[in-house]
């Protein structure tokens, strides 16, 4: 079986006050077992390499690309549900800034020759979905039941 990779950027500075809100959620809707453990933006994948691709030139593919961007700023922004790969998603939308969206574009067009992606949006960059997951594979049901319960843009 092939190995599966994600591209991602780890939540710094906002990770625990994200955290709790998706403990939050979760314990109260009963989605613990579909819960995000590690609050991310997802750049590309998931992926596996092509044969003859290394981890190391993977890695070195995104690192050549990555330190041209520090830091890589964006904003965490309301509720969303959508399908997803694997059933329901209830996620954060975030607003991409320019750099973070170039960023992606030139992640997605160097690795695209040496890996296959398992999703979509990295083969049209410019159509991807930008957010930080609360909870995944759902039913889509549930994700609609536990995303009524979620405050809106408006609520206090």
């Amino acid at each position: 079986m092939d190995d599966v990779y994600l591209v991602e950027i780890r939540l710094g500075m906002t990770k625990w006050r994200v955290r709790q809100i998706v403990l939050s959620i979760a314990g109260s809707s009963g989605i613990e077992p579909f819960m995000e453990r590690h609050p991310h933006v997802t750049l590309y994948g998931p992926m596996v390499l092509t044969d003859g691709v290394s981890e190391q030139q993977v890695l070195d593919t995104i690192g050549a690309i990555a330190e041209r961007y520090d830091p890589v700023q964006f904003t965490i922004d309301r509720f969303e549900k959508r399908e997803g790969l694997h059933g329901g998603v209830i996620a954060f939308s975030v607003r991409p800034s320019d750099p973070l969206k170039r960023m992606t574009r030139e992640i997605a067009e160097a690795l695209l020759p040496i890996t296959r992606s398992q999703n979509g949006w990295d083969a049209e960059p410019g159509q991807k979905w930008f957010h930080v997951t609360v909870a995944n594979r759902l039913e889509l049901r549930k994700a609609s039941e536990v995303f009524a319960a979620l405050p809106g843009p408006d609520d206090p």
